[in-house]
Order: C-alpha cells, then sequence, then structure tokens
C-alpha cells in the first residue's frame, strides 16, 4: 500500500541508527482523516515488510513481514498514529532499506462506508529514532509527506475467478463461467450431486449416473451435460476425478442460493 525508504546519511564509522517508529495517517478516499472506529471497520491488519529481493516493489513471497513491528496505535479518537519497530529497525552508516506497509481487509470492508482509504506517511512530525551506542534521540530528515494511492476493499473472491464469492456458485474453483445445468445454484464444477433428485452429498449413487454418461457427448442418446464437470463438452476421466474428489461430501459450497442449503434448513 506504501512503499517507505528509510537511509542511514551518517558517514563511516558513526553508530547504527535505530528507527523506531512510523507516524501513519489514514484517510478517507476524499481526503478527510478516518476515525479510529471507521478504520477498525476496514481493516484487521497492518504490516510492515521488508524489501528482500531489493526489487523496489511488494511482492511477498519473497518479500517477508518484518517480525519486530508492533500493533498500529491511536492514541485520539482519529486513525492517525503509529507503527512501532519493537527493538528498533537498525541502520548502519550508509544503509538504505525499503520497506512496504501492507493492509489487510476484513471479509465485510466492501460493505462498509467509507469502503477505501489511503495512507499518508506524516514525515513533518514523523519518524523516531536513536543511535543504537548511546540513548540519544535523533532528527529524522524525511521528504514531504508521502501519500498513498486509493485502496477500495472489494468482496472476498476466494478462487480468483473474477466472481465475488457472494454471488458465486462455486467458491473455492475457479468457474468463471458460472455453468449450473441442472440448477441447483451449485456449479457445476464443484456439483458430483447428479443424480436427480440431488440429495445433498456425493454418493454411489452419482457414481451409477456418470456411469451411464460416461465417454458420451452432446448429442450422443446418453448425453447427461450435469455430468460434464469442467465444461468441455464430454464426460470422461477428467470428470471421474472431480466427482473421486467430492466422494461422500456435500456439493459446493455455493454463495448463492442454493438447494443444499433449503434442504439443510
Amino acid at each position: 500500500m506504501l512503499r517507505i525508504v528509510a537511509r542511514h546519511n551518517g558517514r563511516t564509522g558513526d553508530p547504527d541508527l535505530k528507527v523506531e517508529s512510523l507516524h501513519v495517517r489514514f484517510r478517507s478516499a476524499t481526503g478527510g482523516t478516518l476515525s479510529a472506529a471507521q478504520f477498525s471497520a476496514l481493516a484487521n491488519s497492518v504490516q510492515i515488510y521488508a524489501d528482500i529481493d531489493d526489487s523496489g516493489d511488494w511482492v511477498a513471497p519473497p518479500d517477508l513481514p518484518f517480525n519486530t513491528v508492533g500493533p498500529i496505535f491511536f492514541p485520539t479518537g482519529p486513525a492517525d498514529g503509529y507503527v512501532t519497530f519493537v527493538g528498533g529497525l537498525t541502520l548502519s552508516a550508509g544503509q538504505e532499506r525499503t520497506l512496504f506497509m501492507v493492509l489487510g481487509f476484513k471479509p465485510n470492508a466492501h460493505l462498509q462506508t467509507p469502503n477505501a482509504l489511503r495512507a499518508v506517511h506524516v514525515t513533518s512530525s514523523s519518524s523516531t529514532g536513536s543511535y543504537t551506542d548511546y540513548d540519544l534521540a535523533v532528527t529524522i530528515e524525511a521528504a514531504p509527506d508521502v501519500v498513498s494511492s486509493v485502496v477500495t476493499a472489494v468482496a472476498p473472491d476466494s478462487d480468483d475467478d473474477g466472481i465475488a464469492d457472494e454471488d458465486d456458485n462455486c467458491t473455492t474453483v475457479a468457474n468463471a463461467p458460472q455453468r449450473d445445468t441442472d440448477g441447483d445454484g451449485i456449479g457445476n464444477r464443484c456439483d458430483a450431486d447428479i443424480r436427480v433428485p440431488n440429495d445433498c452429498v456425493v454418493n454411489s449413487l452419482d457414481l451409477g449416473t456418470i456411469k451411464v454418461a460416461f465417454f458420451s457427448s452432446p448429442g450422443q442418446p446418453n448425453w447427461n451435460p450435469d455430468a460434464d464437470f469442467n465444461g468441455d463438452d464430454a464426460v470422461n476421466v477428467v470428470d471421474l476425478a472431480v466427482m473421486k474428489s467430492q466422494f461422500f461430501a456435500p456439493p459446493g459450497p455455493s454463495g448463492v442460493p442454493n438447494i443444499c442449503d433449503v434442504e439443510q434448513n
């Protein structure tokens, strides 16, 4: 969300510098500072990552969380506080470290108002630090306040198929086409419960149904589109493997109203 470069501008022989905290403020997309309550409704974590591969971009992995970062602290009502480095972030003279502040949204963050924010590294009052050889506070020079782009919370999409879980008829396996040939609210890709009527469990009855349709394709008398789980217009060993992976389990899960929700309720 925000890239921060920390650099020790001292000369060779100068003591190490220990960065102890970063002053961070969270604003809404329109610019006003969020309240602590608004921020808490959106975010469940603020983590600092170290740029392990020196790429200048956050990629996890290889970039790893900085394992001595304390929780963000808002001393007053606004979402304006400090990310602390427990034990300090130590830099030798001339050393530079690139850090990334990464925000984790809560699952229902997209339903909140506001549902977007930006982070500001406040450099005017900013970071605190000290020399490691002395108990002496130092002034940390910094560029003008650094403001991130707007980050908007979106609905979770567990299988990364471009369809939010709450609208996805198969939430754990990517199925952008949302094929549901039997119309039961559970996408074919995770619905091996194909015997009619559905009993909301994949078992030997469904195995018998796929056996009848095995090696069939559209237009053949034994074709059964419900048994074509991956949508390739063929019932074959690929579909049998899908059924095997779901055997003795309920179909789904589905994020939309479906027949098994009704039966279980």
